[in-house]
Order: C-alpha cells, then sequence, then structure tokens
C-alpha cells in the first residue's frame, strides 16, 4: 500500500511503503531519525504513517539502542516503587524523554501513582502525636484537593526528626531534612497528596480520639517535658479548655493515664502544660517501652527519658 504525502516546503510528494517501512523500522531496528533521512523528510513525516500504519513504536535509549521496557515492570518501578522517570532513564540509560513515552504509552499516568500513596498504620500514628506536637497540615494547593505534611524540630531534636522523617520519606522529593540556611531549625515537607488531605480538617478531639500508644509517644517527645522530682507535662496552650478536659478522659480511657491543668497565665484563662503526676510516670515509661517507638525514643531523645 502506497501512501501520498506533500510535504509543505519543498511541494514534493513522499511516498512510503507499509511493507519497507516496517522492514526499516522494525527488522533494521533504524530510528524514524534515521528512516526520515532515507526519505528525506521530517520525523514527524515518518511518525504519523508509523500511526497509520499501526506500526508499535520503539524507543531508543543513548547511542540509539532500542529500550523495550514491558508493562509489569515500569509499572513496578514507576507506580509501585515510587522511582521518578529521571532515576528510571539513568538506570536505562536513555533519555527521561523516553520514559515518558513509554508511561504514555501505556496509559500509565502522574495521577495513578498519586493515588497509591497510603499510611501504614504507624505512619498514621506518627502523624496523629505531630499534629499534637511540633507538625501540621498545611492548607490545600490551588490546582488540587492536596494538602502536605509538615515536621519541624531545633537542632537539640534533629536525631529524632530524622528518624521521624525516614518514616515519611517516601513523601517527599528529597532525601534528608532541611534547615533552610538556619542552623538551630530543621524540618521537612512532604509532597501535597491526597492522603494527608484526610487529616487536614480533623479537630483537636477528632485527633485525640485517635491517640494510641505510638501517637501518645509521638506527643510526649515533641511537646513533654520531665521535671526534676520527675513528673511529666505536655504543652497545650492551644488548646481550649474543653478540648483539654476531653484529652484527660480519652488519655484515662485509653492508657489508664491520670492528668491534670496547669494555667500559664490564669487570670487570662491561657493553659499551659498538661501535668501527670510521678505517679504516672512509671506508666508513661511504660507506655514508650512498649510502643513501635521505643528504640527512636531512646535513642534519639534520651533526655526526656531519665531512668527513675
Amino acid at each position: 500500500m502506497l501512501i501520498r504525502e506533500r510535504n509543505n516546503t519543498v511541494r514534493k510528494v513522499i511516498e512510503i511503503d507499509e511493507n519497507v517501512l516496517r522492514d526499516l523500522y522494525i527488522n533494521q531496528n533504524l530510528s524514524c531519525t534515521s528512516v526520515s533521512k532515507i526519505y528525506n523528510c521530517d520525523p514527524t513525516t515518518i511518525h504519523n504513517r508509523l500511526k497509520q500504519f499501526n506500526i508499535p513504536r520503539k524507543y531508543f535509549g543513548g547511542k540509539g539502542k532500542r529500550i523495550n521496557i514491558p508493562y509489569d515492570i515500569i509499572y513496578d518501578l514507576y507506580i509501585i516503587k515510587k522511582i521518578s522517570p529521571d532515576i528510571i532513564a539513568k538506570n536505562y540509560n536513555c533519555e527521561r524523554s523516553t520514559i515518558y513515552e513509554i508511561l504514555k504509552k501505556y496509559n500509565i499516568t502522574e495521577q495513578d501513582k498519586v493515588n497509591t500513596y497510603k499510611l501504614n498504620k504507624l505512619q498514621h500514628d506518627i502523624l496523629i502525636g505531630s499534629i499534637l506536637g511540633d507538625g501540621h497540615i498545611s492548607k490545600v494547593d490551588n490546582d488540587h484537593n492536596y494538602s502536605s505534611f509538615t515536621v519541624g524540630h531545633t537542632i537539640k531534636q534533629v536525631e529524632y526528626l530524622k528518624a521521624k522523617f525516614e518514616y515519611f520519606k517516601e513523601f517527599c522529593n528529597y532525601n534528608e531534612v532541611k534547615n533552610d540556611k538556619n542552623m538551630y531549625f530543621y524540618h521537612f515537607t512532604t509532597r501535597y497528596l491526597p492522603v494527608f488531605t484526610d487529616y487536614k480538617d480533623i479537630s483537636i478531639k477528632e485527633t485525640v480520639d485517635k491517640i494510641n500508644d505510638n501517637s501518645f509517644v509521638v506527643w510526649l517527645l515533641d511537646d513533654g517535658h520531665l521535671n526534676k522530682s520527675k513528673a511529666y507535662s505536655i504543652g497545650i496552650k492551644r488548646f481550649t479548655l474543653d478540648e483539654i478536659n476531653y484529652t484527660r478522659k480519652i488519655l484515662k480511657e485509653k492508657l489508664d493515664l491520670n492528668s491534670m491543668y496547669h494555667y500559664r497565665n490564669k487570670e487570662m484563662g491561657i493553659l499551659g502544660k498538661l501535668h501527670f503526676p510521678v505517679t504516672e510516670t512509671m506508666k508513661i515509661f511504660n507506655i514508650i517501652n512498649n510502643s513501635n517507638l521505643n528504640i527512636i525514643a531512646n535513642k534519639t531523645m534520651s533526655y526526656k527519658l531519665k531512668t527513675i
């Protein structure tokens, strides 16, 4: 079969035989650019004829090497393992655009990857404890209904922050915590993802409802203090009195912890700390030691875990 195409530049009729094109492109493994030189035409013309003849596209890496990545492999790399097109291209010695073309060929999109991000149970627990403590969920971005998660600590707690970061590295665009030229404060922020939007608008009471051993330990390590009498307290200045009383109730029901609140400024009604009597210290130590974050707590925040 012959296809006639008029080249708008030179006004020349180009005849391309399907069988010849298939032999050049498939059997002889020539690129579209190489074939276009034979026909003295633009590579776009060859692309169009391949589409017209239903000849499957090939993808080339460095030095014209043919790149063939099966669907299950590219899906595993890009969707399951969350490897970027840049890294995949580097591993296959090809251009990033080649990987994007292969993804497009299989109809694998960025949205497909975004939708696969999920929190496991421990990540959820750390997130809840951080929301009560030194972390926060950002506002939704302007283009999507997505939010991000940010945690920051001073240099004294940087190893603790790094330990947290390891649990959320898969959601970030970088491989280490940042300090933004501020040598005393470090932080990390995840990408904007739908998985974090679920936590954006939950109230303090709703957050406290989700508390367990792990999330309590994170909250304690973030905002807690062990005084000279070996009694613990946690900062609560952003809580209302109603939220504090609700928190005390939940801590008693879930963790069997008794507590009381102290005012930072009683005349102005500003709350300061949730205080745990010395009788609760051993309970708190046991909660820490029985949690999934025991090793991290003892390695990175030992100054808050003094031996009784």
